[in-house]
């Protein structure tokens, strides 16, 4: 495999546009963003032109697993609110799509696993629509030291998953939510 890392450019820069209210007794944080990453257009040539996701900390930015940084786009809004000083409450929506409908779906988080690398790349079919997710999360300090994280999310999949899984039919749809008790020493 060949590449030039660095040389090649063929998404848009991406943006972001914050804004913060005038009255911040709630403190409230509006977030519109673009993502834009390489992919493969030609698998088969030699040249892995695909951006690769060394170390990853995928949690930060995409809490349901299903994506990652790698021949991907996403155009997502965040809404974040801060109602009171132990609690902060944040809501994501991500388009997601492939950058190239010739490349793989490449999903996995990292450096986790010896036989993979942490990662894996399904085929897509052709079809660039990953689907559209939906999350929501809460935040509650317990203590100056301790956090309670609640967090719930959703998927529309799109037209590679159905590719991936007929039996699930047109846009299948997966869920993902858990709690989590955070204590720093």
């Amino acid at each position: 495999m060949t590449g030039q890392p660095g040389r090649e450019s063929p998404c848009p820069s991406g943006f972001s546009h914050r804004r913060l209210p005038a009255n911040r007794s709630i403190c409230l944080l509006r977030q519109h963003n673009y993502f834009c990453s390489t992919g493969d257009g030609n698998p088969a040539d030699g040249n892995h032109t695909t951006f690769f996701q060394v170390l990853p900390t995928p949690r930060l930015y995409a809490r349901f697993p299903f994506y990652n940084l790698m021949n991907n786009e996403d155009s997502f809004a965040r809404l974040r609110l801060k109602p009171h000083a132990r609690v902060s409450l944040r809501g994501d929506v991500h388009h997601l799509r492939l950058s190239d409908a010739r490349d793989l779906w490449y999903v996995g988080g990292g450096a986790f696993q010896d036989k993979t690398f942490g990662y894996i790349g399904r085929p897509s079919g052709g079809k660039k629509s990953l689907g559209t997710l939906f999350d929501l999360s809460a935040d509650f300090n317990v203590t100056q030291t301790t956090v309670l994280t609640l967090y719930a999310s959703g998927v529309r999949g799109g037209r590679v998953q159905s590719f991936v899984y007929p039996a699930a039919g047109d846009n299948p749809a997966a869920r993902f939510v858990y709690f989590e008790l955070s204590h720093r020493f």
